[in-house]
C-alpha cells in the first residue's frame, strides 16, 4: 500500500495539464519535484473540506476527493491484486479518464455512496474476458460492486497503469478503507493564468475550516 501511495504522489503527472491542483494532509516546507507529503499525523483532510470547495470557490472548476488503496477485486471466475482510487464524479473532469463502455459515476452515485466500479481496462478483460462487464457483480475487498463503466486502455498515467486500477465513489472507497481521512484532494483551475488566484482562493477557504491553520500541503 504504501509503494502504490508513494509512486502515486510522487510522479510528475505528466500530460495532465497545467492547472490541475494537489492538496494533500500535512504540512511541508520541503520543495522537491516529489511533491508533498504521502501522509502526516498532522492535518486532516474530510469531504466536507470538499463540500465546501465545492460550494465556495469561484476560481475551480472541478474538485475531488480522493480514497487511495490497495485491494483484491474478483468475480466468480478470477481475481486479481488492484489499486483502489476513491473519488467523485468531477475525477475526469480534472484528469482525462476516458470510458468506453457504460459510464462514469454521477453525482448521486457519489453523494449516496452507491457501491458502483468503473473497471481498468486489464483487469475487465482478466474477469471478464470477451463478455460484457455492465451490470455484473464484482467483490471489491470483499464488499459487492456493480460495474457500471470500463476505462479505455490508457497505459501509464498519473504515475501508475489505468488499465490495473479500479474507481469507485468517494464515500464508498471511505467506508471500504473504514477512514474519514481522505487520502488528498485534487482540483483544477477554470484557467492556467489564473492558477494564483486559485491556490490562493482555496487556501483561504481550507484554513478557514482548519482554525486557520495552514496544515495542508497544495
Amino acid at each position: 500500500v504504501g509503494t502504490g501511495a508513494k509512486r502515486y504522489i510522487t510522479s510528475q503527472f505528466e500530460d495532465m495539464g497545467t492547472n490541475v491542483i494537489l492538496i494533500q494532509p500535512g504540512k511541508t516546507d520541503k520543495k522537491t519535484a516529489a511533491g508533498p507529503p504521502v501522509s502526516s499525523s498532522k492535518g486532516k483532510l474530510t469531504l466536507s473540506d470538499v463540500e465546501a470547495l465545492l460550494k465556495n470557490a469561484q476560481s475551480l472548476s472541478a474538485v475531488s476527493g480522493v480514497m487511495f488503496g490497495a485491494g483484491v477485486v474478483k468475480n466468480d471466475q478470477s481475481t486479481y491484486y488492484v489499486n483502489i482510487l476513491g473519488a467523485n464524479e468531477q475525477l475526469n473532469r480534472i484528469f482525462n479518464v476516458n470510458i468506453i463502455e457504460g459510464s462514469y459515476f454521477t453525482k448521486e452515485d457519489e453523494e449516496a455512496g452507491k457501491r458502483v466500479v468503473v473497471l481498468g481496462y486489464n483487469i475487465k478483460q482478466n474477469l471478464f474476458g470477451s463478455e460484457t462487464a455492465l451490470g455484473k457483480l464484482v467483490k471489491v475487498n470483499e464488499s459487492e460492486h456493480r460495474v457500471i463503466g470500463i476505462i479505455k486502455p490508457s497505459g501509464d498515467k498519473l504515475g501508475f497503469n489505468m488499465d490495473e486500477m479500479v474507481f469507485i465513489p468517494t464515500k464508498s472507497a471511505l467506508r471500504l478503507f473504514n477512514s474519514d481521512r481522505l487520502f488528498g484532494i485534487r482540483a483544477s483551475a477554470k484557467s492556467r493564468i489564473g492558477m494564483d488566484d486559485a491556490v490562493s482562493e482555496l487556501t483561504a477557504i481550507l484554513k478557514e475550516r482548519h482554525n486557520n491553520e495552514e496544515d495542508f500541503t497544495i
